[in-house]
C-alpha cells in the first residue's frame, strides 16, 4: 500500500469512498477539494483518503474514509502517518476533527493518541 498526494484522476474514486462511508451531504459538490488530501492505494485501488485544512498552531481534518473492506487493514493507519508528517513540516502541533456517531473512529483514534475534548464530538491529537 502506497499514500500519495492526490490527483485530479482520483477524483471519481474519493467521491464513491465519500459515499460508501457515509461522509456525503446532499448537494456538496465532491469533485473539487482543497488543503491537504492524501489518498491510500492497494493494488491499483484508491481504497481510502484524508482531507485537512492546515494551519497553526492546529490543522482541521474535513474527511477521512477508507472503503469498508479495507476498514481493518493498514489504510487507516498509513493515511494518518503520511498526514502526521506533512503537519510536522508545515509547522502544525496538533490537528483535530470531529467523528459523528456512526463513523465508529473513536476506538482508533484514542489507540492512536487522540484525545476526545469533550466538546461535542470533537477529538485533538498532539504531534510531539
Amino acid at each position: 500500500m502506497i499514500v500519495r498526494p492526490a490527483r485530479a484522476e482520483d477524483i471519481p474514486a474519493i467521491t464513491e469512498i465519500v459515499a460508501q462511508c457515509g461522509l456525503a451531504a446532499e448537494g456538496l459538490n465532491y469533485s473539487e477539494w482543497s488543503g491537504i488530501v492524501l489518498v491510500a492505494v492497494r493494488q491499483a485501488q484508491v481504497v481510502g483518503f484524508i482531507a485537512a485544512l492546515p494551519g497553526k498552531p492546529y490543522a482541521v481534518v474535513t474527511e477521512f474514509g477508507v472503503l469498508p473492506e479495507h476498514q481493518c487493514g493498514r489504510a487507516c493507519v498509513k493515511l494518518l502517518e503520511a498526514f502526521e508528517i506533512i503537519l510536522r513540516h508545515v509547522g502544525c502541533t496538533a490537528w483535530c476533527g470531529l467523528v459523528g456517531e456512526k463513523r465508529g473512529l473513536d476506538e482508533m483514534l484514542s489507540k492512536w493518541g487522540a484525545q476526545s475534548t469533550g466538546v461535542g464530538a470533537m477529538w485533538l491529537r498532539r504531534l510531539t
